[in-house]
């Protein structure tokens, strides 16, 4: 069982949840040391992931601390007359049947992680999907960081230089 909070509030439910809930194997809890600072207090609980926002067009899933990105993404689009969907996944693994149940009635998925596109959780959810709605299920587009050499900086510019911040993914 894998584990993304998305805020710090998100850290303490997981380990409690991971204690709980994961006795018949590991469990582990993925979170950046740059986790940004946010107000939100809302966490879920157990294994299920969260619907932020609701919509009927694009369907966003922001992984960890993406889910700000997602958020800021979701803004700019609504801006321009989309309707989207937000998702906190909360867990990379196993993947919530009902997120990806929702996620599927939508016209495009964009998933968002600030770990490697190939083979990273993006790649689970399209494979997911691909299994829920193998014939005119949604397009989906994995975001997440290229397999190439970055140059050093800090996490957040490094992200925002490869098209992982909202305007990126609103892009």
């Amino acid at each position: 069982t894998v584990f993304a909070p998305s805020n710090h509030a998100e850290v303490s439910q997981m380990l409690g949840d991971a204690l709980d809930l994961c006795t018949d194997g590991p469990a582990a809890i993925r979170f950046p040391k740059t986790m940004p600072p946010s107000n939100r207090t809302e966490t879920g609980s157990g294994l299920s992931a969260r619907k932020i926002h609701t919509g009927s067009e694009i369907c966003i899933i922001g992984v960890g601390k993406m889910l700000g990105a997602a958020e800021s993404a979701a803004e700019l689009l609504a801006a321009e007359g989309h309707e989207v969907t937000v998702w906190d996944p909360r867990l990379i693994k196993p993947l919530d049947p009902e997120m990806l149940a929702d996620a599927a009635d939508h016209h495009l998925v964009v998933t968002i992680e600030d770990g490697l596109r190939d083979g990273g959780a993006g790649a689970a959810i399209a494979d997911a999907l691909s299994k829920l709605a193998p014939i005119g299920g949604p397009e989906v587009r994995a975001l997440g960081v290229p397999s190439v050499f970055l140059a050093q900086g800090k996490p957040d510019v490094i992200l925002g230089r490869v098209g992982l911040d909202g305007e990126g993914v609103a892009d």
